[in-house]
């Protein structure tokens, strides 16, 4: 039950708090520092670990701390060759720094953050309920983004091939009503801006859609044939030119047949 009033008392008839830090640039071996009374002297402990009063491991500035003996005067540290002493009562706690000029006061330090164990690339906290629901909302958000941009075939979409349709009818209206970037092959007076190849070899067709899914990974695509008769395809053997362009266009892709 005296144990309690045992560390108070002992914490009462403590000395006043002695801390130096040695700011000389790296010291081999570590400094000495003596704080002597007429009676006793005390070697005080100096580190530069960062453990103890010592801020930060290996800065080269050695922090040298430890408590002073009853009616101490005389302030010492040593290191290699060299020696600086500081005479006065130490009569309360006292914080140094010993630089190439002498002693001074310790310079203030920003504090440190509270939260020292936080894993790098961490997530700020939130604060409060409104700022808990600003994430919730943004992530959210971010998802939709995604989802709406990833390709239809990851999306769920039915993109396993190409699909083939066989229109007839006003042209105009057809290109108006297909979705997605269209590809017209053939050549004939189109009402409007179009993405037109002359060149009606499959070979360059399927490298243009393919081009055309690079570009919008997340549209269907329409290759418009505006006469099947004249495409070609050079080299190519066992295969008919529907059946390579029907096997080889990008997924989503849909093979439009125009009979006027």
């Amino acid at each position: 039950m005296w144990s309690p009033l045992l560390i108070l008392a002992s914490a009462a008839l403590a000395g006043p708090r002695v801390l130096i830090e040695v700011d000389l640039g790296p010291l081999d071996p570590a400094p000495v520092a003596e704080v002597a009374s007429a009676a006793e002297r005390v070697e005080l402990s100096c580190r530069d670990d960062g453990q103890g009063a010592d801020a930060q491991a290996n800065d080269a500035v050695h922090t040298c701390a430890g408590e002073a003996p009853e009616g101490a005067q005389r302030l010492t540290v040593r290191w290699g060759a060299g020696q600086k002493t500081l005479e006065q009562d130490i009569r309360e706690d006292l914080s140094l720094r010993l630089g190439p000029s002498g002693f001074g006061p310790v310079p203030v330090r920003a504090p440190k953050a509270e939260r020292t164990h936080e894993a790098p690339g961490a997530l700020p906290e939130p604060s409060g309920a409104q700022g808990w629901w600003g994430l919730v909302l943004g992530l959210l958000a971010a998802l939709g983004v995604g989802f709406w941009l990833w390709p239809k075939g990851v999306r769920g979409a039915a993109w396993t091939g190409s699909r083939v349709e066989r229109r007839s009818g006003d042209l105009g209206a057809l290109l108006g009503g297909l979705n997605g970037p269209v590809l017209v092959a053939g050549d004939a007076e189109l009402p409007g801006p179009a993405l037109v190849s002359e060149r009606l070899d499959v070979d360059h067709l399927l490298a243009s859609l393919r081009d055309m899914r690079k570009a919008h990974p997340a549209l269907p695509l329409t290759l418009l044939i505006l006469d099947s008769e004249k495409l070609t395809a050079p080299g190519e053997i066992g295969l008919s030119v529907q059946e390579r362009l029907e096997r080889d266009a990008p997924p989503g892709t849909t093979l439009v047949y125009w009979e006027p």
